[in-house]
């Protein structure tokens, strides 16, 4: 639990930081609820700054023509 009484989701990530020209670039995996995965993208390069969410989740419906 964090400070705040939170409760805290365990993840998954990948991170990769550059020196050279100071920029990062990190992925997270977590899963929200039983069969909702979340993935996380936060990175610094070239001066921007990103941050996105993304749900993964099988389709609801299927249809076909």
């Amino acid at each position: 639990m964090s400070e705040t009484g939170e409760q805290w989701k365990p993840f998954t990530s990948d991170q990769q930081a550059i020196a050279q020209r100071p920029s990062f670039d990190w992925n997270g995996r977590m899963t929200m609820l039983p069969g909702i995965p979340v993935l996380v993208h936060d990175a610094y390069i070239a001066g921007e700054g990103i941050l996105q969410e993304r749900k993964r989740s099988p389709p609801l419906f299927k249809g076909g023509m």
